[in-house]
Formats: structure tokens, sequence, C-alpha cells
């Protein structure tokens, strides 16, 4: 093993690198001060209704005229650059889930820039029970922090009413707070899913060979661990043909050239085939691994068939957190609870323990 490198690289002052690629890699590095700014975004409509901070000195008007324009527009530039790649809201859900768990860790670096270390998060899970994420706390903490605070903004509207309209842009800065972190409670109940790896929508040909069959079709979706096929033909009176056999996949791969993949079959009916590859060999699993990832052209039909305008986008998130807040929310509460518990009965244990010795010391 070599000397360890401890030099801090700074790319402005990186020998090499062309001004340009200088900014990109700065603006690369300071991306990640996110944190700071989506984290006071959350907690700042917390400081006005509970302890009277100033945080928005505007009113009403003032807000219609220039905050609420500017939060519209915002929305629509982005749509309008990114919408062939990116949702509108899934950046700010990400990002403000993420400023709770990376500000700490921003800071530790900022501190000691040395001493934090990476780790890689795993791939290819499959999780056979539904279970809630061990990082809930913090969101779920927070999330009924704003929670409280959105009641006492109706306390300063009854009691205050001059200052209502300020407190009315609160209002609304907080239901997006809270519509934002119950999404993100919403997300960290973690479903059953048994798949290894993820499906990416297809359209390749592809030719079907049973042991005394030819079929054509197309190809639906297709992982690393399984397809799905449908059929030109209807196979309903070769269905004992295909069901639990093992049968081959011809399909061409990203340079025009047929490429057999062998499946056991695990559901079919009358048009279509899904089976599970059976790759036994390292070249076997690179060839299908390039077969899978190698034609940029599935990716463009996952982006077409995916592309969303705001209100779309809107409409399906409203339906995340209807469909999943209570179980995922009510799971959270359960389990914050018990922790509550844990934690006060060790507490207790401990003071029972001290004030056993304490009397046992004093006689």
């Amino acid at each position: 093993m070599g000397p360890r490198n401890d030099t801090i690289k700074n790319p402005l002052f990186k020998k090499g690198l062309k001004w340009y690629q200088r900014l990109g890699y700065l603006n690369a590095n300071i991306f990640w001060f996110f944190g700071f700014a989506r984290f006071v975004f959350l907690i700042a409509p917390i400081l006005y209704p509970m302890f009277g901070a100033q945080i928005y000195t505007a009113n009403i008007q003032e807000a219609a005229s220039y905050a609420i324009p500017h939060f519209i527009m915002s929305i629509v530039l982005s749509y309008y650059l990114y919408a062939k790649v990116r949702w509108n809201f899934f950046s700010e859900i990400y990002e403000a889930i993420q400023s709770i768990f990376i500000l700490p860790a921003i800071i530790s670096v900022i501190l000691s820039p040395r001493k934090p270390t990476f780790k890689v998060t795993p791939k290819g899970e499959n999780l056979e029970e539904e279970f809630l994420s061990p990082f809930y706390k913090p969101v779920y903490i927070l999330f009924n922090i704003i929670l409280i605070s959105f009641f006492f903004s109706f306390y300063r509207w009854v009691n205050y009413p001059d200052e209502r309209g300020t407190v009315l842009v609160v209002l609304f800065w907080q239901i997006f707070d809270i519509f934002i972190l119950g999404i993100g409670i919403s997300v960290l109940r973690e479903r059953p899913q048994r798949r290894k790896a993820f499906r990416i929508p297809a359209k390749d040909d592809v030719i079907v060979y049973t042991k005394s069959q030819v079929f054509s079709g197309k190809v639906k979706d297709i992982s690393l661990t399984g397809i799905w096929v449908e059929t030109d033909q209807d196979i309903t009176d070769h269905l004992s043909e295909v069901r639990d056999h093992l049968i081959e996949f011809v399909i061409m791969d990203v340079r025009g050239l047929p490429f057999i993949l062998k499946g056991r079959v695990v559901n079919s009916n009358s048009k279509n085939i899904r089976a599970q590859f059976e790759a036994n060999t390292l070249e076997d699993y690179r060839k299908l691994t390039e077969v899978v990832y190698a034609d940029s052209s599935r990716w463009e039909i996952f982006r077409e068939e995916r592309e969303m305008n705001p209100i779309q986008t809107t409409i399906f998130l409203t339906k995340i957190f209807i469909e999943n807040f209570k179980k995922a929310y009510k799971m959270a509460t359960t389990e914050f609870i018990n922790e509550i518990k844990g934690l006060t009965q060790k507490f207790m244990l401990k003071l029972n323990k001290k004030i056993r010795r304490e009397l046992n010391e004093t006689v």
C-alpha cells in the first residue's frame, strides 16, 4: 500500500483544468450545500407562528404580486427545460427530505474535511415484508412540529387580525411543507419488493422457441432476471409446452446480432409469456447485461411513457399522499411510541439501579 494522499483538491486551483472545467467541478461541489437552504425552507414557517419571528416581511398583496408569480414561473420554466428527463416537484421532495440527513454530514465535512467516510447503499435487494425505514424518525418529528405550528397559525389568525396577510402566506407555506414531508413519510414505508432487478419497458422483436413450436412477438419489458413477451399468435393450444418449461428467446443485441436468452416460464396465458432467465456463465451475464442496458432506445421508451406536465405530476403526488400517508404515518407513530417506551424503560432501569446503589452505600 502506498502512502495515503490527504490532499484536499480544490478545483479552482487544480492544474490542467480549463476555466469552464473548474466552474463545472466547483458547481458539482457547491450543489451539496443545498441542505442548508432546504432545511431553512422547512423550519422557517415554524418560527413565525410559534415564536413571532419575522421570516417573511410581506403582506398578502405583495406575496400575490411577487412570490406567487415567481413560484409559478419557476415551475413552468422547470417543465420547459427538463420535462423530458424530470418531473416537477420531485427535486423539491428529494432535496427537502435529503437535507435533513445531509446537513449534519456537510457540517461534519466543514469541521473535519478528512474524517467523514462514504458508504455505498445496497443494490439489488428484495424485500419480503413491509416495514418502516429506520430513517423515518427525523422526518416524522419535523412533520409533527410543522403540523403543530399550523394550529399556532390559526391562533394568530384569530387573535392578531392585523397580521392575517402574513399568517395566510405562512399557512400556504406550511401546507406545502406538510405535503412534502407527508410524501417523505409515505415513501419511507418500504413495501414488499420481491424482484431483484427493475423491469425496463421495451419494444424489441423476439422469437420464442419451445420444444416443438416457434412464436413471434414483442418484448413488453425486460430485466437482468426476467422477460415479459406478448406473442403475435394465440398460444392457448400450446400452453402445456410453455408453462413451467425452459424455453428460448432470440433477441437482437445492440449490434443487430441475434442472442439467445434461456428462461423458465413462471406465468403464461393466450398472448403473454413471463419467464425467469437462467444465466449460468459469466459470459451469459455479460451478454444479458448488454442486451438489457446497452440499447438507449429502451430509455427513450421509458421516458416517453412517463412524461407528465405540472398538473399531472401534482395529481400523481396527491394520489401517492392519499393512498399511502395514513398507513405510513400510523406505522411511524407506533414505531416512535415504542422507541419512546423503550428509552423510558432504559432510563428508569438506570435510575432504579442508581438509587439502589446509593441506598446500599448509605446503609
